[in-house]
């Protein structure tokens, strides 16, 4: 039997500014505002049936480059990648890492949400 992701952890600095990425970005929603141990945090459902734990952990380690230890990237299938695109970087603290690469089946771009998250945006072309 397959294994399926059911749940990702992801530390944040800023809890309202990583949901609003999230959530005003792709459309997750709210499951439930909770405490991880000591920590404020959020559970989101970013498409059945996987949901999103955040856990706001405020550190000065965060820097301007992504973290290279860890989860490398988060990839999401959208429907419109440039809608996707536009939607994102109109946020606080987001911004385009690597343009759209248009390829034989799909095309994908990576943007930098709160705290360097990165995201691979995937539409396929139809």
């Amino acid at each position: 039997m397959p294994s399926l992701i059911s749940h990702i952890h992801l530390f944040c600095n800023d809890l309202e500014k990583t949901l609003a990425f999230w959530t005003r970005g792709f459309g997750a929603k709210v499951v439930e505002y909770r405490k991880f141990g000591p920590h404020d945090g959020v559970v989101v459902d970013i498409g059945e049936p996987l949901h999103l734990y955040i856990k706001a952990i405020p550190c000065e380690a965060f820097s301007e480059q992504p973290v290279i230890a860890g989860f490398n990237h988060v990839g999401m299938t959208v429907d419109n990648l440039q809608e996707t695109i536009d939607r994102l970087v109109a946020l606080p603290d987001t911004r385009l890492y690597k343009p759209v690469k248009k390829r034989e089946t799909d095309s994908i771009a990576f943007v930098i949400g709160p705290d360097n998250v990165i995201v691979e945006l995937r539409a396929l072309n139809l």
